[in-house]
């Protein structure tokens, strides 16, 4: 099966929408999930929906996040600060940064953020991406660290 996301920030100019496929990780979640539902919401089209299986409004979507956020905030007192600056936004973000940490390329991680092309999702990239370094120095007075070149030795 598939999961349809319809961005409404760019319906009614794009219409972009993007169709996720509900690997075996996904329908164990949803699973999970149908655990915490009414009955009548069981059978909802919506992943995300209201307890009587409706979709959100944007506005109901907003009002849940703050909700969920201040559940995780009061749940972790000593993160508070750092939960409450979350934003549904960050999630975009979070998405585009665990997919190329996993190795998945700028084309797939576009498609998957509906963008029409890479330029917006380099820009997320950028500003979310961590420079990682691989450099390893050799501590003064040890021995047989590494070689010439940076490569380990013994």
């Amino acid at each position: 099966g598939l999961i349809r996301v319809e961005r409404s920030k760019v319906r009614k100019r794009t219409a972009a929408k993007v169709d996720i496929v509900i690997t075996p990780a996904i329908a164990a979640v949803l699973e999970r999930a149908k655990k915490h539902m009414k009955a009548k919401a069981r059978v909802s089209p919506y992943v995300v929906h209201n307890l009587e299986g409706s979709a959100y409004t944007s506005h109901g979507v907003g009002t849940a996040w703050e909700r969920a956020r201040e559940r995780a905030a009061n749940a972790m007192p000593e993160r508070k600060d750092e939960l409450l600056k979350f934003t549904l936004k960050d999630l975009r973000a979070k998405f585009a940064t665990d997919a190329k940490s996993a190795g998945y390329s700028d084309e797939q991680i576009a498609a998957g953020m509906a963008h029409a092309d890479t330029s917006m999702t380099t820009v997320y990239l950028k500003k979310r991406m961590a420079k990682r370094s691989n450099i390893e120095l050799v501590v003064p007075g040890e021995k047989g660290r590494h070689t010439e070149g940076g490569q380990s030795g013994a």
